[in-house]
């Protein structure tokens, strides 16, 4: 799994799953993907991926890149996720709208992340959105009640562990990969 939708999913990691037929899940945040499509129309992708070739961005310069509101040079816009969707590789599933941490939003606020990040999936990628991973593991067991109330019948954590079978669908662990 790969968490946030960053462009070097699709520079670094989609060659390397299509080399070796290794699939995987990215969680996706949806207003990033919008925004980083709006930022390309104006530009070339070819050149993008060049420059991200030759300066790759560290997760803190990707990070600062979003929060100066420019998504072109750290995430994947809507057409990158559609190849790589369309591959058979990867699957893209809910990391929410913004990002937000979903222990801290109003009941409306966690409503519409939610339902808005599934809904968005949904109508680009033409299929279900069953899955969710919460922004920085961050989550209330009321958060866990509005992922159930959007539709989503499984939700991934940053609980470092292995997922068995009868474990808690909205309960998901996961190995951490981390630098080093």
């Amino acid at each position: 799994t790969f968490d946030d939708g960053y462009l070097d999913n699709y520079v670094y990691a989609y060659p390397v799953l299509k080399a070796y037929g290794v699939k995987a899940t990215v969680f996706t945040v949806t207003a990033w993907a919008d925004r980083a499509t709006e930022e390309n129309s104006a530009k070339g992708k070819g050149e993008l991926i060049e420059d991200f070739r030759r300066r790759p961005l560290t997760h803190g310069e990707a990070k600062a890149m979003i929060e100066k509101g420019l998504c072109r040079e750290s995430v994947m816009d809507w057409e990158m996720i559609e190849e790589m969707r369309g591959s058979g590789l990867a699957k893209f599933y809910s990391h929410t709208m913004t990002h937000k941490r979903c222990d801290r939003l109003s009941a409306e606020g966690l409503a519409n992340e939610l339902a808005g990040s599934r809904q968005a999936l949904e109508k680009r990628l033409k299929g279900a959105c069953k899955y969710l991973c919460w922004p920085k593991g961050k989550h209330t067991p009321a958060s866990v009640e509005a992922a159930k109330a959007a539709g989503y019948t499984g939700i991934f954590t940053t609980v470092p562990g292995v997922a068995r079978q009868g474990d808690d669908p909205f309960s998901i662990k996961r190995i951490p990969v981390k630098d080093g």
